[in-house]
């Protein structure tokens, strides 16, 4: 598509000549993949006003797009800078967090969720990065405040669960993961998770057959195959772990904690000379 510098873009209903459409062009183009459109339309916006905040919440995205984090936050502070719509301070506290910068990051989501108490989006921006700062118990909450604003999230019920989790209260973990899984079914994470939970609550059997199901799901997972082999461990089927952990060990042949359950089941299993050579296997890789 040949245009000369400076020419309107052509939308369905004519020429997209004032910054706002061709900021709402440029979206659809980049919603798209159409990149360089997207990016000739931010430039024709700004040509025409280098102060408009939604070119410039753009040019954030586009940057983005093209993996400069860095240069995507200078975009999106300049936006904020001229009007600090919610969203704007969402993808510079989202960015920021991605770069590790976590106390600016909170500062510009801490500010969206007061401007906009409503937005899902805010919210679950603010839990993750609390989740990162491991204010586990906050971050719990949040992602349950996403929940009440968004009671179809499947993923803010499993990260509220995963926090819960941390926080050693499985059986809220639990509630919040049955939620995710019945809002999106047959997920191996949210199963393995709902496994974890069980065990903690010393249901073993059915913590069990969710690990079952959640290998089934992601057979390649060693944690899964791992995680199996622990709660037969607790039932005290050991044939039966040593086949789990000879499966994660397979799957995985630097699991280091696999290759000690694995000695631990070997040894109680009175297989001495080969628990310790799985012992030496599994130094040797922590030294590695």
């Amino acid at each position: 598509m040949n245009r000369a510098p400076g020419q309107n873009i052509e939308t369905a209903s004519g020429a997209a000549d004032t910054p706002a459409a061709l900021c709402e062009l440029g979206h659809r183009h980049l919603k798209a993949g159409d990149i360089l459109d997207a990016q000739l339309c931010c430039q024709q916006a700004l040509a025409i006003d280098g102060h408009f905040a939604e070119a410039l919440h753009l040019m954030g995205l586009l940057s983005l797009r093209a993996e400069q984090a860095d240069h995507a936050v200078e975009w999106f502070d300049r936006a904020v800078g001229q009007e600090a719509k919610p969203r704007f301070l969402v993808s510079l506290g989202d960015t920021l967090r991605r770069l590790g910068r976590l106390e600016e990051a909170f500062h510009a989501l801490n500010k969206a969720v007061e401007l906009d108490v409503d937005s899902a989006e805010a919210w679950k921006a603010l839990a993750r990065l609390l989740a990162d700062l491991n204010r586990q118990h906050e971050a719990a909450l949040s992602f349950q405040h996403v929940l009440k604003l968004d009671p179809g999230d499947a993923d803010a019920a499993y990260q509220a669960g995963l926090q819960f989790f941390k926080s050693a209260r499985a059986d809220e973990a639990l509630a919040l993961f049955d939620r995710s899984n019945q809002l999106r079914p047959d997920q191996a994470a949210t199963l393995q998770m709902r496994g974890l939970s069980l065990q903690d609550l010393a249901r073993q059997e059915e913590a069990l057959v969710e690990m079952r199901r959640a290998h089934a799901l992601d057979p390649a997972s060693a944690e899964i195959c791992n995680d199996a082999g622990v709660i037969l461990l607790r039932l005290r089927r050991l044939d039966e772990a040593l086949s789990w952990f000879d499966k994660a060990v397979a799957l995985r042949r630097d699991f280091t904690l696999a290759h000690k359950n694995r000695a631990y089941v070997l040894s109680r299993l009175r297989r001495f000379d080969e628990a310790f050579a799985e012992i030496g296997r599994a130094s040797c890789r922590e030294r590695v």
